[in-house]
């Protein structure tokens, strides 16, 4: 989660927007949207 956090800063800002307005809470209950984030972040 920790790990997570920090690449939080290195998303685009329009992807970060889509993301922060549609799965920050998401992320929350499902840990499998998370890693899917993560995966396309990288």
């Amino acid at each position: 989660m920790s790990a997570y956090l920090k690449d939080l800063p290195c998303y685009n800002p329009e992807n970060f927007s889509r993301f922060h307005s549609g799965g920050m809470r998401e992320r929350i209950v499902r840990p499998t949207y998370t890693s899917q984030i993560d995966t396309n972040a990288k």
